[in-house]
């Protein structure tokens, strides 16, 4: 396991590194391209899913204590619940950019190599989760207030993988604004069903209870 986190932790190192440094050459250079290095990058799933727990636990109780539950549906019910809706949107969500990003290499036909892209965005993912951890732990005690805090997380997180892309791809300005964008719609539609699965996933009403 030692040799895991220690793989992990170079790699995300590598995808942070080579989209923030100015020379990010060496950064490129680490990240695991091979055949080997994409399956493993699927590792990035378990890693974020600590940061993304945190994060549904802590919109929780934000949630609650703000009296807005049914401004967020998704965040209702019991905590094992809000963590089945929250993580299934979590697993299609992560699936839906695999697929967008392959659609758009397969459109642009981009100069850079789509193993490294995949690679990147995947561990890339590790970090975009912890950054956002730190802003719902504000929300959680602070309220909307403290919520505040998530409006330039995610406005980095979104400026991260820009530049990611931008870097990976070997893409204009435009294509790697358009994937964001792509991201971002694909992202509010699996968030936009989400209610469904949770009333799928709760307890029974009361009318179905007593029939």
């Amino acid at each position: 396991m030692g040799t895991l986190l220690d793989y992990a932790a170079g790699q995300i190192g590598a995808a942070w590194r080579l989209a923030l440094t100015a020379n990010p050459d060496a950064a490129h250079a680490d990240i695991d391209g091979t055949t080997d290095g994409v399956f493993r990058s699927l590792w990035a799933v378990v890693f974020a899913a600590l940061p993304f727990v945190f994060i549904v636990l802590a919109m929780r109780r934000g949630v609650e204590a703000a009296g807005r539950v049914d401004d967020f549906p998704t965040y209702a019910g019991d905590a094992g619940t809000v963590l089945a809706v929250n993580g299934a949107v979590y697993l299609v969500s992560w699936i839906a950019d695999i697929l967008l990003i392959l659609g758009v290499y397969k459109s642009f036909r981009p100069g850079g190599a789509l193993a490294d892209t995949l690679v990147a965005y995947n561990w890339g993912q590790v970090a975009a989760h912890a950054i956002q951890a730190a802003p719902m732990l504000a929300f959680a005690f602070l309220g909307p207030v403290g919520g505040a805090l998530w409006l330039p997380a995610a406005g980095f997180v979104m400026f991260f993988f820009f530049r990611l892309f931008r870097r990976t791809m070997a893409v204009p300005v435009g294509v790697a604004a358009m994937l964001i964008g792509l991201l971002l719609l694909s992202s509010a539609l699996v968030q936009a069903s989400a209610p469904a699965l949770g009333a799928a996933l709760g307890p029974p009403s009361a009318d179905a209870a007593s029939s």
